[in-house]
């Protein structure tokens, strides 16, 4: 769906403008921000469908960083399966990412955030 920076671009955009955004921007921004939540859902999900969803993506990154390392280009922060602990990384992935979407999903329905009559 979409990157996690443009994310959380959208949600500081929303939480910060949604005062002075159309009723139509204000729509299309929830709609991005709500997509991105379906897409990082899986700590939502029953517990082991979580921690296989979470260990594919580890998989993932350490793969790109093995490729870096090889390559001779710098490893990036998440990629590095030597540093990189699986249980700190969900950590920080839940309360940076997963929660502050989330909570503005329960904000809206819980009519406390400009746009929840819309």
């Amino acid at each position: 769906a979409l990157h996690c920076t443009r994310a959380m671009m959208y949600l500081t955009e929303y939480l910060g403008c949604a005062m002075v955004l159309s009723p139509a921007q204000v729509r299309m921004t929830l709609l991005q921000l709500f997509l991105h939540a379906a897409d990082i859902s899986n700590p939502t999900k029953p517990f082991e469908s979580c921690k296989a969803w979470a260990n594919r993506v580890l998989d993932e990154f350490f793969a790109q960083g093995d490729l870096e390392k090889a390559q001779n280009i710098p490893v990036q922060m998440l990629n590095d399966r030597n540093t990189v602990s699986r249980p700190h990384s969900q950590i920080g992935f839940l309360e940076f990412l997963v929660a502050p979407l989330f909570l503005l999903q329960v904000a809206r329905d819980a009519g406390s955030i400009p746009g929840s009559d819309n």
